[in-house]
């Protein structure tokens, strides 16, 4: 009787951690780059260093984000691939935002569902996510200087 139960409560255990796991087609993401090409999805972090920057064009601690990026991507563009995600947003916000600056890194665009910031538990902007080989390394508030928590993370 003992062993019936057991196996009852087993397969219970199992069908809930069925039912509450997210299918590989729900883990899916893609993000279009802003001004057109090659959409941001799961491979391009997939493997190598990836550092990521999700932010937007309100929050009053991105205004200079446009330098920020520009200085994580001079410190290690040649090591890595900088790219930044903007959360929630228009094309035609951001084109806005950024007319007449320059800015060294690719633009994605994390819109409708916000997949990628969901999958990837962005709770605040500008966030930093550094994915070493696929995985998750550094996921925090984007600091004044944020080459210590990267360094940090690839050695």
């Amino acid at each position: 009787m003992e062993e019936a139960r057991r196996q009852r409560i087993t397969a219970a255990i199992c069908l809930v951690a069925l039912l509450t796991a997210v299918s590989p087609a729900a883990a899916q993401w893609s993000l279009p780059r802003l001004g057109g090409g090659a959409a941001l999805e799961p491979p391009a972090i997939a493997s190598g260093l990836v550092i990521v920057v999700v932010w937007t064009t309100w929050s009053p601690r991105g205004g200079n984000i446009v330098d920020r990026l520009n200085r994580i991507e001079a410190d290690w563009g040649n090591r890595a691939r900088v790219l930044s995600v903007v959360f929630q947003e228009s094309s035609e916000s951001v084109d806005r935002f950024l007319r007449g600056q320059k800015l060294a890194v690719p633009v994605f665009l994390d819109s409708g569902n916000a997949d990628f910031s969901k999958r990837h538990n962005v709770t605040q902007v500008p966030r930093l996510l550094v994915f070493k080989d696929g995985v998750t390394a550094v996921n925090v508030n984007l600091t004044d200087d944020p080459n210590p928590l990267i360094r940090g993370a690839i050695e």
